[in-house]
C-alpha cells in the first residue's frame, strides 16, 4: 500500500481535487529526491512514490509550489505553467536519453570484458595443453635415455662374456651390429623427440608472449574506452550545468 492510500481522511487537505495526489505527498517526495541529488520532475516524483495514476498537471502544480516555497524554481514567475511543464518534460527526456546512452556503453564494455575473459581462458587452456605435451615428451626422452644406457650396459656385459668364446665371436659380432643399429635408431628417435620438444617449448613461449601482448592491448583499449566515456560524461555534465547556470542567471536577472 502506498502513502496516498495509507492516508486517513482527516490528514487529507480540504478541497483537494485529485484522489491520487495532494500537496503533502508531492512535497515529501520532492524533499526526499532533493536529498538524493535527484531533480524533481513529474516522472521522478511518480517513480519515487510508486503512483502512476492521476493528472500530470496536478503533479506539476504541486512541484512548482514546492519549488516556490523552497526558493528552488529556476523559472520566471511570469512563465506560463504549460511552458514550465514542457520544459520539465524536455529536461526529463534529455536525462533519460543520457542514461540510456550510458547503459548502452556500459553494456558494450561488459560484452568486451566477457569476450576478453573467454579468449584469455581459451589461450590459457592451450598453453596448459602445450606445457603438458612438453612434459610428456621430456618424460619419453628420459625413458629412451634410460633404455639406451641399459642397452649399452647389456652389450658391454655380452661382449665381456663372449670374449672367451672364439666360436661364438661371429654370431656375437652380428648381434652387436644389430644392437648398434637399434641404438642408432634409438638415438635418431631421441634426437627427433628433442627437436620436437624444442619446437613445443618455442610454441609455448610464443603463446605466452602473444597472451601477454593481447592482455596489454585489451587493457589499453579498455582504459581508453573508459577514459573516453568518463570524459564524455564530464563534458555532458558540464554542458548541462552551464545550461542550468545560464537559465538561473536569466531567472535572477
Amino acid at each position: 500500500m502506498n502513502e496516498v492510500s495509507a492516508m486517513s481522511e482527516e490528514t487529507r487537505p480540504k478541497g483537494r481535487t485529485s484522489q491520487y495526489w495532494d500537496k503533502t505527498v508531492v512535497f515529501k517526495a520532492c524533499r526526499e529526491l532533493k536529498t538524493q541529488g535527484i531533480h524533481a520532475t513529474i516522472r521522478t516524483v511518480r517513480t519515487h512514490t510508486g503512483i502512476s495514476a492521476g493528472s500530470d498537471a496536478t503533479v506539476q502544480k504541486y512541484i512548482n509550489e514546492w519549488r516556490d516555497e523552497e526558493e528552488y524554481s529556476v523559472y520566471p514567475a511570469s512563465m506560463p505553467p504549460a511552458l514550465k511543464t514542457s520544459l520539465e518534460l524536455l529536461w526529463e527526456n534529455a536525462l533519460l536519453a543520457a542514461q540510456e546512452t550510458v547503459v548502452d556503453q556500459q553494456r558494450a564494455v561488459e560484452e568486451d570484458r566477457r569476450s576478453l575473459r573467454a579468449e584469455r581462458l581459451e589461450m590459457h587452456a592451450t598453453l596448459e595443453r602445450n606445457e603438458s605435451e612438453v612434459e610428456d615428451k621430456a618424460h619419453q626422452v628420459l625413458e629412451l635415455q634410460k633404455s639406451l644406457q641399459e642397452s649399452e650396459s647389456t652389450i658391454a656385459q655380452q661382449i665381456d662374456a663372449m670374449s672367451s668364446l672364439a666360436g661364438d665371436k661371429q654370431r656375437l659380432e652380428i648381434q652387436l651390429a644389430q644392437l648398434r643399429g637399434e641404438l642408432l635408431e634409438a638415438e635418431a628417435t631421441i634426437n627427433g623427440l628433442k627437436d620436437e620438444l624444442q619446437r613445443s617449448s618455442a610454441e609455448a613461449q610464443e603463446n605466452r608472449i602473444m597472451l601477454k601482448s593481447f592482455k596489454n592491448e585489451m587493457k589499453d583499449e579498455m582504459s581508453d574506452l573508459l577514459r573516453q566515456q568518463r570524459e564524455d560524461l564530464i563534458a555532458e555534465y558540464k554542458s548541462q550545468q552551464k545550461g542550468d547556470s545560464k537559465d538561473s542567471d536569466e531567472a535572477d536577472s
